[in-house]
């Protein structure tokens, strides 16, 4: 993919801790990460736009991404929260952020605060129809182990939803979980309204290196092909191992092996067409 060649980068995190708690926040990211530090990261490694996801299970989180996303074209779409178990809640949330031509999305902390059968809970079930009615993704955060084996049902239950797997589901290092976790991503691949985001592998290499960063990324090339995977960049995450620049070094490293076309499904088309962008001067989505 040509140096000019639009990008999107579709997992991008900011908070202000004087708008609301944040109470995970600790070491290097304890502090506010507002959307001009974003823009000067993003524009330094080719990113002509991105994507906001939530980083708390709060209304405030996400009229501050919206309040953003007002003002910065280079925000394309929000993925805001929304509660799973309170249906009536959720009903209310998405009357009035769907007015918002840049909503795209939904997100829940699940792996906070919620049981490993959340996802096949009646009320849960409730809320996610009409994420899909509504048109909008459902992104599910730290997959695995409890959550990703969930996912088949709850394709079959609501085949009409769009499910992005952030961070390829977090694979395990150690041989025995990398077998379950591929097992479970294979069966979740089957759906095809389901993607994976190409993101958080910073975590990964930590915990266990480059060389099992490379075997995840095939598995989910193999079973999701480029146009069912997406980069994210997870920043400011990235700021607690090496920073955007070094984060992008590696996924570019393993994306560049592809044709520009794969590379281009993979930094544009997959996030574009999953969350309904517009990427046109004015951001938004289209109907």
């Amino acid at each position: 993919m040509g140096a000019g060649s639009p990008r999107i980068d579709a997992h991008l995190h900011l908070w202000n801790r004087s708008e609301s708690d944040y109470a995970w926040l600790t070491g290097t990211l304890d502090r506010d990460f507002g959307p001009e530090e974003a823009e000067r990261v993003l524009s330094a490694n080719g990113f002509t736009g991105a994507i906001l996801v939530q980083a708390e299970d709060s209304a405030t989180d996400t009229r501050s991404m919206l309040r953003v996303a007002t003002g910065h074209n280079w925000v394309l779409g929000v993925v805001g929260w929304l509660p799973l178990n309170s249906p009536a809640i959720a009903a209310h949330c998405l009357d009035a952020w769907t007015e918002h031509p840049k909503f795209c999305g939904v997100r829940q902390l699940l792996h906070t605060n919620a049981s490993p059968g959340v996802l096949a809970e009646p009320r849960s079930l409730e809320t996610l129809k009409m994420v899909a009615d509504a048109g909008l993704a459902f992104d599910l955060p730290d997959a695995w182990p409890h959550l990703l084996p969930s996912l088949p049902g709850l394709s079959r239950t609501v085949p009409h939803l769009k499910i992005v797997i952030d961070h390829l589901g977090k694979p395990p290092a150690d041989s025995e979980g990398f077998a379950a976790w591929k097992r479970s991503l294979e069966l979740a691949a089957e759906q095809p309204t389901t993607i994976v985001k190409l993101s958080g592998l910073s975590a990964a290499a930590r915990s266990g290196g480059s060389g099992s960063v490379r075997r995840a990324w095939r598995v989910a090339l193999d079973l999701f092909g480029p146009g069912r995977i997406a980069y994210g960049g997870d920043w400011p995450m990235t700021e607690a191992a090496g920073g955007y620049d070094q984060e992008f070094a590696a996924v570019a490293d393993l994306v560049g092996e592809l044709s520009p076309e794969e590379q281009h499904s993979i930094f544009y088309e997959t996030a574009q067409r999953t969350y309904n962008l517009s990427t046109g001067a004015t951001g938004g989505r289209t109907d």
